[in-house]
C-alpha cells in the first residue's frame, strides 16, 4: 500500500527526463486532438464549415472532464472490483 508522500504527482513521478516527459504530454495532447476531431467529422460531416467549432468544443469537452473527474488510488480501485 502506498503512503500518501509517495503520491505527489501519480504517474508523473517516474519520468525523469524531461525529453519522455515531453514526448508523453505531447502524445496524450495530439490523440485528444485526433479524437476529437474524428468525431467532430463523424458529427457534423467533412467538409462542414462547423467541423473546426465542434471540435474545439469536445476538446474543451474533454479536458474539462479530465480535470474534474476524481482519479482513484489502487487501493479505492480494489474496493470497487
Amino acid at each position: 500500500m502506498e503512503s500518501e508522500s509517495e503520491l505527489v504527482a501519480g504517474p508523473y513521478v517516474e519520468y525523469s527526463s524531461i525529453t519522455l516527459f515531453g514526448q508523453l504530454f505531447l502524445a496524450e495532447t495530439m490523440f485528444i486532438t485526433s479524437v476529437s476531431l474524428l468525431t467532430a467529422t463523424m458529427l457534423v460531416g467533412a467538409f462542414s464549415d462547423a467541423t473546426p467549432i465542434t471540435a474545439t468544443i469536445v476538446i474543451t469537452a474533454v479536458v474539462v472532464a479530465r480535470a474534474t473527474l476524481p482519479r482513484y488510488r489502487q487501493d479505492q480501485l480494489n474496493r470497487i472490483g
